[in-house]
């Protein structure tokens, strides 16, 4: 959805795609512009990861599975930093000298049941994750205590009305050790983090408090880019200021088991800051986990909405501005 600008018209900067392939992947991606040419650059880079994806996964898996994270990290993140880097070899029609994108990629692996998410700058994966603590290795051995102990009592009465009477106790207490919570698979970009703080300040740039309570990065002695993100593509003078293009990339299983829980992925929320500048992660998986698998659209329409009416509740601090809000949804 188009945000909401009051010293100049422009273009929603905010792009999408999601696609399924018949060898087995899911891919997804959101791309936030910024800057004048903000939006071109956000289309141009979607274009190009895109294509690059569907080029570069591999059909056949490799049966060493160290050797398959490896490329499949390999791709997602020269696709990012090849994105970059046609910005400003000409291949692509945007003006990236002011101008830049944060992004956010997704690859589900079907075959494998493998995520794999990408990302430079603020905009954010999160998983819905359903989490069970008799999944867990300790909630295992409590569930088989439960079980032994359920026996015995079970075979000192047969009666088929204690039977139902146990079942039902048991399903409660299985109900209630689940809840969906949402795990976020990125950490945002910005100067709160220790190390990309140092890489701007060593640069000479200047960083003032900004308006979400994110330091933002000022060439010194002016009023501009103003960013509030250490990462993102194109954008040459974020370039000289510190802010690289370098993504990070991380993996999971669709399930895993910890200590205390077993949790297992059921659905992926990609987004821009817009949505999740005042939203919580929580909010937005539990909209997403209300709406159920069959109202995907639904769900989307509800966080939009959530995020803009959060959005026009800090017009007084924010002079009448309301940031483009765009997102992905997909149950696994």
């Amino acid at each position: 959805e188009r945000g909401r600008f009051p010293a100049w018209g422009r273009p929603n900067q905010d792009e999408i795609f999601f696609v399924l392939t018949k060898d087995g992947y899911r891919f997804c991606g959101v791309f936030d512009g910024h800057g004048g040419d903000g939006h071109r650059v956000a289309d141009s880079v979607r274009d190009f990861v895109f294509r690059r994806l569907i080029s570069s996964v591999p059909i056949t898996r490799p049966d060493n599975f160290e050797e398959y994270r490896e490329n499949m990290h390999a791709i997602l993140s020269n696709a990012l930093k090849e994105a970059s880097d046609a910005l400003f070899t000409g291949e692509e029609a945007a003006d990236a000298r002011a101008s830049g994108v944060t992004a956010c990629i997704f690859v589900m692996d079907i075959k494998k049941r493998w995520l794999f998410t990408a990302w430079s700058g603020n905009c954010r994966c999160i998983l819905g994750e359903l989490r069970d603590e008799n999944m867990g290795s300790q909630g295992e051995n409590m569930s088989d205590s439960a079980s032994q102990s359920s026996k015995g009592r079970s075979s000192q009465g047969k009666s088929s009305h204690g039977k139902s009477s146990k079942a039902s106790s048991r399903r409660r207490r299985k109900d209630a050790t689940k809840r969906m919570v949402a795990s976020r698979m990125t950490k945002d970009h910005d100067v709160r983090d220790a190390n990309e703080r140092v890489r701007i300040a060593m640069t000479g740039a200047t960083l003032m408090p900004g308006t979400f309570g994110v330091d933002q990065i000022y060439v010194t002695g002016e009023d501009f880019p103003g960013l509030p993100f250490s990462r993102c593509l194109g954008n040459l003078v974020a370039k000289k200021l510190g802010v690289v293009a370098e993504p990070q990339v991380v993996d999971r299983c669709v399930e895993e088991q910890h200590d205390t829980y077993g949790g297992k992925v059921r659905f992926v929320v990609l987004g821009t800051d817009g949505v999740f500048q005042f939203m919580r992660d929580q909010a937005v998986c539990e909209i997403v986990r209300d709406c159920e698998k069959y109202n995907v659209q639904f769900a989307a329409s509800s966080i939009t909405q959530s995020a803009r009416k959060l959005w026009e509740e800090q017009q007084e601090k924010l002079a009448d501005f309301v940031d483009d809000i765009s997102l992905v949804i997909f149950w696994l």
